[in-house]
């Protein structure tokens, strides 16, 4: 079971979806990645340690209890962005997805995160953050997902900072759910049972 602990800095919480009308418009866009862009951030080798031991492989995986394990008091979400990108490979390459990511930083760390913009972006953070947190419950309930989790190493001014690590959840193959109201001598439909839960401690 993967485990997060004081020196995971921040978590990264990051979602893929192949449909833009699955998206919120509110959400704050980066700038739209070209192929160029996409195709550098394919070639980064990955640095970190994968926590789920390829348990999840190929796998969709419940894991509407995650809003809760990150609501810990120990983290604040403190950003979410929205991002065009462009499949580099695959039967799905040259076609556009939609990046979502939640940040969420150690509140005993927050000093330095909200030190670097102005006041007003940070009353604007807190103002949005019950409307993120209710997006985070959606995204999390009305779909499986597949699942890869790293522990990556932290940087600071281009180096690495021992002892300390940022988890990056990413959450791909998205399987919306819809209401199901299955008569007294049937089942779920196979598209409605999860083959793995997620459980973080």
């Amino acid at each position: 079971m993967p485990t997060i602990d004081e020196n995971d800095r921040e978590i990264n919480v990051q979602f893929s979806f192949s449909n833009k009308e699955a998206i919120p418009s509110f959400l704050e866009d980066l700038p739209e990645e070209n192929r160029a862009q996409a195709v550098v951030r394919n070639q980064k080798p990955d640095s970190g340690a994968e926590l789920t031991a390829g348990d999840f492989k190929g796998k969709m995986v419940d894991i509407k209890a995650l809003p809760k394990i990150l609501l810990d008091p120990d983290y604040l979400l403190v950003g979410v962005w929205k991002q065009q990108r462009t499949q580099t490979k695959g039967p799905m390459k040259n076609r556009p997805y939609w990046m979502i990511r939640f940040r969420f930083r150690r509140k005993d760390q927050l000093t330095e995160y909200v030190s670097a913009m102005s006041k007003e972006a940070w009353q604007e953070i807190e103002k949005n953050r019950p409307m993120w947190i209710g997006e985070l419950v959606a995204i999390c309930s009305l779909a499986f997902w597949q699942v890869r989790l790293f522990r990556n190493p932290w940087y600071k001014d281009g180096n690495v900072l021992p002892g300390v690590h940022c988890i990056s959840m990413n959450f791909e193959g998205r399987n919306p759910l819809y209401e199901w109201e299955p008569r007294d001598t049937e089942d779920l439909p196979p598209q409605c049972k999860a083959e793995k839960t997620l459980n973080i401690q």
